[in-house]
């Protein structure tokens, strides 16, 4: 309290505590006007214990009114319990789902959320990488993982104080990197409100995981906004709107290991087909009209081919 309200000098502060439920008050005098504080000890009180407690400052002269009644909890311990039934899954080639039973709220604390611990089959747990939920989550993607690796993974509960003992642990393998040979061979062909595009199977390699279908990313001078499309063949039939100029269209394969490497064009209606005779990853496309460079052939054909 400030000097102006303290009307005398012999200033402190009585503190009135007692355990929630209890019928009898603790005292405790405090001196100084300056002290803001005071601590209580007693090896019977439990993590987060709930207090009432009052404050009221007194002089020379007699006790001043007292507070409302607050109340306050003694120190967090960390988490008792561990989560169990813990589950883990790879789903691509970087990326786990991580899945666990909850624990109840015990009585050292209040529950934050959970803490993921995984490492590599092989490595010691000192060097495991962590990841804590945003709250009472039971689930978890665990990402930025190596393909084709297996991990240890482990769920702690944790609160103010800490985290608590571990979990039992799963195992969880990451699926082979997806392919990284674009699609190559494009060619498209433009009916009416219709854009028919197909393109040479991706085949994977021994190390990459298998492709189960083809994402196609289309976007018209029209409309900036990009649709994405999906199947699983190498071809693919879509609705354009039939006075568009040009568009940029990007094939990649995908699988159970992700999706793979790009192969990007940009096409023009011209009425008749357009072929991209080489493979092209992702790089700068030219404008249509402009001149393609030495690692992109196209090949148009205008009106009937003559044999």
């Amino acid at each position: 309290m400030s000097r102006e309200y303290q009307n005398g000098d012999g200033f402190g502060y009585l503190l009135s505590f007692r355990r929630q439920g209890s019928t009898s008050w603790q005292t405790a005098r405090v001196l100084g006007a300056d002290t803001q504080y005071f601590v209580y000890s007693n090896e019977s009180v439990r993590p987060y214990t709930p207090f009432e407690v009052k404050i009221r400052s007194y002089n020379r002269r007699g006790d001043g009114p007292e507070s409302l009644t607050a109340l306050v909890y003694s120190a967090e311990e960390e988490p008792r319990v561990a989560p169990t039934k813990v589950w883990a899954k790879g789903v691509s080639s970087s990326e786990m789902n991580v899945t666990w039973e909850p624990v109840q709220q015990d009585m050292n604390g209040i529950l934050l959320g959970y803490e993921i611990r995984y490492w590599k089959v092989g490595d010691k747990e000192a060097a495991a990488d962590r990841v804590r939920t945003a709250g009472l989550d039971t689930s978890a993607r665990v990402t930025d993982l190596h393909p084709n690796t297996k991990y240890h993974v482990t769920v702690r509960a944790y609160n103010r104080a800490g985290t608590g003992p571990a979990s039992p642990s799963a195992n969880a393998t990451t699926m082979k990197p997806p392919p990284q040979r674009p699609p190559g061979n494009i060619s498209w062909t433009f009916l009416s409100s219709r854009l028919s595009v197909k393109w040479d199977p991706v085949v994977p390699l021994r190390n990459e995981s298998a492709v189960t279908g083809y994402k196609m990313l289309y976007q018209n001078d029209l409309h900036p906004t990009a649709t994405l499309h999906f199947t699983s063949k190498n071809r693919i039939e879509i609705a354009v709107p039939e006075d568009n100029g040009h568009a940029l269209v990007q094939i990649r394969a995908t699988g159970p290991g992700g999706d793979g490497t790009p192969a990007q064009v940009h096409i023009a209606r011209n009425g008749g087909t357009s072929m991209m005779v080489e493979n092209s990853a992702v790089r700068p496309a030219p404008r249509s009209g402009a001149v393609l460079s030495h690692s992109l052939a196209m090949l148009i054909l205008m009106g009937c081919l003559e044999l």
